[in-house]
């Protein structure tokens, strides 16, 4: 499974007792696994492939043989 880099950077800044503001960077880093690849179906649209007629079956199984996780 792919992982994907976060990177949080945190500053600090502190003012001594001259007044002076000292700053202090520091870089976090981890690494998360990337959701699955996943095909989104919404209920309604579910219920609207339940009304084709029968006839569309082979036009929607053609469709459904061709569908990607690329959004192309």
């Amino acid at each position: 499974m792919e992982t994907k880099r976060i990177s949080q950077e945190i500053v600090t800044q502190i003012i001594d007792e001259d007044g002076l503001i000292k700053q202090e960077v520091k870089t976090q880093s981890s690494f998360i696994e990337r959701e699955p690849d996943y095909v989104k179906l919404y209920i309604r649209d579910i219920l609207r492939l339940n009304d084709i007629p029968k006839s569309g079956n082979e036009i929607l199984l053609s469709i459904l043989r061709r569908m990607t996780y690329s959004n192309d």
